[in-house]
């Protein structure tokens, strides 16, 4: 096999280890009752903490592709009302788009990479390339995320913003706290936190991998 096809192959695992570290703490409950616990969420929206979890899970449900809208309806300062407008629903949907695709290149990169080396695994060539391939993926992937971390760390509002310009090809994501609630759930605090755990835990998946490939190399 081509050392760059291994390289790639150590990428696109690699770069699926991010994708599942968004997956267990961007789409889960358990962040967001931590968050909304911490800053008092429920009250500052002027409604209970039920609702508040219960248009949360709704939400998740649709980026999940479990559920075929993100709306709710809830009781906000006495008065029964829609969770989001017009605007947040639309965003939502490019969102979900874009969580599609994270699914697919991660399911995708993962099981090509357990074919490959399942089919591979008695190959000494392979285990001999296996290492060295390794380290020039971390090298070029692990060198651009570090740089992307910096940039958060540094300057986190400026990040974020770059982040929707490259991803997003309207303005939608352009929420305004007076009228939007999407912003105010999940406010830019809120995404801080959740990308520096989500960093912190690939780096801990991508350890656990470079240990699987020392010792299947080795064997």
């Amino acid at each position: 096999m081509k050392k760059v096809l291994l390289v790639l192959l150590h990428a696109f695992t690699m770069l699926s280890l991010l994708f599942l570290s968004i997956r267990f703490l961007g789409l889960e409950t358990y962040f967001f009752q931590w968050f909304y616990t911490q800053n008092n969420t429920a009250a500052n929206l002027g409604m209970s903490y039920a609702d508040l979890m219960s248009a949360t899970e709704q939400l998740l449900k649709y980026m999940l592709d479990q559920a075929s809208t993100i709306q709710s309806e809830v009781v906000v300062y006495g008065q029964n009302t829609l969770m989001f407008n017009q605007r947040e629903i639309d965003h939502m949907v490019d969102v979900l788009y874009l969580i599609r695709a994270m699914r697919m290149v991660m399911v995708f990169s993962l099981s090509i990479a357990a074919i490959v080396y399942w089919t591979q695994r008695t190959q000494q060539e392979f285990k001999a390339s296996l290492k060295q391939t390794y380290s020039i993926a971390l090298g070029v992937l692990g060198g651009l995320m570090g740089a992307i971390g910096v940039f958060a760390w540094f300057d986190f509002q400026s990040f974020w913003i770059f982040f929707h310009q490259l991803l997003f090809t309207n303005d939608l994501w352009l929420l305004d706290p007076r009228t939007d609630r999407l912003i105010n759930m999940v406010p830019l605090n809120f995404f801080m936190i959740l990308v520096f755990s989500i960093i912190t835990l690939t780096v801990l998946l991508n350890g656990l991998y470079a240990y699987f490939v020392h010792r299947y190399s080795s064997k």
